[in-house]
C-alpha cells in the first residue's frame, strides 16, 4: 500500500466522526506554520526559522451585560532548526489563547524525524509539552455574590500533553499530513453553567491536511492547501489557494466552513527574502449573530539558513568546500 494512500485512508477515518464546532485557536495564516498543527511536518524543514502570529478574531465583539470585551486573541510563536544526527528537526511551539475570563496556554518541544523513499520524504514527528488554563475570577459575574465556588482573582492549573503526527511530501508537489493532538487529555479546572467548578477535558484533536505546489510560469507559483481538524464533538475546515510571484509576494483566498472568508497578503523582504510578513483579514459570512464580522491576523517569519544544531553549514569558495 502506498504512503499517500495509506493518508488517505486516515483522512476517510477522521471523517466518520465530523460534527461542527471549534476546539483550540484557528491561525488562517495554517499554510505558513503547519508546526502548530502536526511536528511531523517539521521532517521536511530545510533551514532553520521563527515565526510569531498573533490573532484578533471578531474586533469589536462586546457582552451583553456591561460591553466588557470577551472577543478571542491569539499569539503563537514557533522556533525549527535543523539538527545534524538522528533527529532530522527540532522545535518548539507555544501558544496563548484567551476567550473571556479563561486563558489557555500551551508549550511543546517537537522532534522529527524524517526517511527518504523513491518519490518522496516520509516524517514523523512528535512534541511532548504542558498545557495550562487559567482562570480570572474578576470577569465573571455570578449570580449569587461573594459564591466561594468562584475564584475571587486568577487561578492556574497546568497538566503534561502530547502532539504526535505524519507527514508525506513528493519531488512532483504533493504533501499532506495526519497529526493527533490532546492524546493524553488533561482535565482542567473551569467554571460550568451552574457555577461549580468542574474538570473539563480537553478533548483529542484530529487534523489532517495536504496541498501541491504548481508552477503555472517561470515566476508564478499557486498552492491549493486545506487542513481539517476535527474533535468527537466537531470539526471545522478551511480550502485555501495562494499565489506567490516571484517568492517576494503573496496573495492568496481562504473559506473557513460555516464561517468566514480570508484575504491573504505577504511580502519577503531583505536581499535573500529571510523576511516574511503577512496579514489576514477575515470576514464572517455565516452565523453572524453571535459574533462581529471581522478578524485580523499578522504573521511574521524569520529564516536563519546557517543554523544547524550539532553541525554548521558548509562553506563554499573557489577552490574547496568545508
Amino acid at each position: 500500500m502506498t504512503v499517500m494512500r495509506t493518508l488517505w485512508m486516515a483522512a476517510l477515518t477522521l471523517l466518520s466522526i465530523l460534527a461542527n464546532g471549534q476546539n483550540d485557536p484557528l491561525f488562517s495564516h495554517y499554510m505558513f506554520n503547519p508546526s502548530y498543527y502536526n511536528p511531523g511536518w517539521l521532517g521536511d524543514v530545510q533551514s532553520s526559522f521563527a515565526v510569531v502570529q498573533y490573532r484578533s478574531q471578531w474586533v469589536g465583539y462586546s457582552t451583553t451585560l456591561d460591553g466588557d470585551g470577551g472577543a478571542p486573541t491569539s499569539q503563537l510563536m514557533s522556533f525549527a532548526i535543523p539538527v545534524n544526527g538522528f533527529l532530522k528537526t527540532a522545535g518548539l511551539n507555544i501558544v496563548n489563547d484567551q476567550v473571556g475570563a479563561e486563558t489557555i496556554m500551551k508549550a511543546q518541544v517537537a522532534i522529527a524525524y524524517a526517511t527518504h523513499f523513491e518519490k518522496g520524504t516520509l516524517s514523523f514527528g512528535l512534541a511532548p509539552g504542558l498545557v495550562s488554563r487559567t482562570l480570572d475570577g474578576s470577569r465573571f459575574r455570578p449570580e449569587n455574590p461573594g459564591d466561594p465556588v468562584i475564584p475571587t482573582g486568577r487561578e492556574t492549573q497546568a497538566k503534561p500533553d502530547a502532539q504526535v503526527g505524519v507527514f508525506y511530501s513528493t519531488f512532483s508537489g504533493f504533501f499532506g499530513g495526519v497529526s493527533m493532538d490532546h492524546i493524553l487529555s488533561p482535565s482542567l479546572i473551569r467554571i460550568d453553567a451552574t457555577n461549580a467548578q468542574s474538570q473539563g477535558k480537553l478533548l483529542p484533536v484530529y487534523y489532517f491536511h495536504g496541498g501541491k505546489k504548481m508552477s503555472l510560469n517561470r515566476d508564478t507559483e499557486l498552492t491549493p492547501t486545506f487542513l481539517l481538524r476535527s474533535t468527537a464533538g466537531g470539526y471545522s475546515m478551511d480550502v485555501s489557494g495562494v499565489l506567490n510571484y516571484r517568492s517576494t509576494m503573496w496573495t492568496g483566498l481562504s473559506y473557513r466552513s460555516a464561517e468566514s472568508i480570508v484575504l491573504l497578503i505577504g511580502y519577503s523582504f531583505l536581499e535573500n527574502k529571510e523576511l516574511k510578513v503577512g496579514y489576514s483579514f477575515d470576514y464572517v459570512v455565516q452565523n453572524q449573530e453571535a459574533k462581529r464580522p471581522t478578524s485580523h491576523e499578522i504573521f511574521i517569519r524569520y529564516d536563519l539558513p546557517s543554523l544547524i544544531l550539532g553541525g554548521r553549514k558548509a562553506v563554499k569558495t573557489p577552490r574547496f568546500s568545508f
